[in-house]
């Protein structure tokens, strides 16, 4: 235990990067919705990419051997389609007037959803005989905690004329209470040294973006809630730098070990 915990040590770019985001938003949240909006904007696009790009090629090594090489593939296609999303919504927003979120951006992330999913699946399968029914409890208790909130609130909301944004805001946070039930199975089996440290940090970026959804979804109540940037976001910039630097550690196991592509792929995890 103690060697992975020293092994798979943060590092200090990891806490520069989350404190300069922080600072980078509150500071344009101060000078206005367009500070913000350019400044969000332009931290998203680089981070994004950076998380199609990196488990792309992380993919690509394993050309889709094993229950590893598949977890790639799919946290790829993950990556791809919330990029997707994220770009049709920054368009809409500078070039629209927002009453909503974009179709097209709502189909993606939420289809995106089910790929983390089958991420986590494949990812977490060949060491299945790990989890136990204690374990599995604890994992639906955590995602029932998250689901019967936003439940709840949903309905609350749904009394007031915005019941149709609430509703649509509603969705992701119900998503979010889905791919937790993974997310902590992985961290109970990280903390047993059954898998790596991408777990941890990548539960620590789903938690990021449940708490971001579902407080997008309180603030929906005021009848001028309007569908645009806003301090939250800095959270969501989070949740994407954890994935990003979970998947680098990730790679950096790959070549530290030096293993070969298509050979004991599951000593990697």
């Amino acid at each position: 235990m103690q060697i992975t915990l020293q092994r798979f040590a943060i590092p200090r770019v990891l806490y520069l990067t989350i404190i300069v985001i922080c600072i980078a938003v509150l500071t344009a949240n101060y000078y206005g919705e367009d500070a913000l909006t350019l400044t969000t904007n332009v931290l998203y696009i680089p981070i994004s990419v950076a998380l199609v790009v990196l488990p792309t090629i992380h993919a690509l090594r394993f050309r889709g051997r094993g229950t590893h090489g598949k977890a790639w593939i799919m946290f790829s296609i993950f990556a791809s389609f919330w990029l997707i999303a994220q770009l049709q919504y920054e368009y809409d927003l500078i070039y629209h007037h927002l009453d909503s979120y974009p179709f097209t951006m709502r189909f993606f992330s939420h289809l995106g959803y089910a790929f983390f999913f089958l991420f986590s699946y494949f990812y977490i399968k060949p060491v299945e005989k790990a989890i136990s029914k204690k374990m599995k409890v604890v994992a639906f208790v955590v995602s029932m905690g998250l689901l019967l909130p936003t439940i709840y609130l949903t309905q609350f909301y749904n009394q007031s004329e915005t019941s149709g944004e609430t509703t649509e805001l509603a969705i992701n946070p119900m998503l979010d209470a889905i791919v937790m039930f993974p997310a902590v199975l992985g961290v109970m089996l990280f903390f047993g040294g059954k898998v790596s440290f991408l777990w941890s940090i990548t539960s620590l970026a789903i938690l990021l973006t449940v708490i971001a959804d579902t407080s997008l979804l309180i603030s929906a109540i005021p009848d001028d809630y309007h569908f645009a940037r806003n301090p939250l976001d800095m959270l969501y910039l989070w949740s994407y730098v954890l994935l990003v630097f979970g998947v680098y550690s990730q790679m950096k196991i790959f070549k530290h070990r030096k293993m070969n592509y298509y050979e004991n792929l599951e000593d990697l995890r």
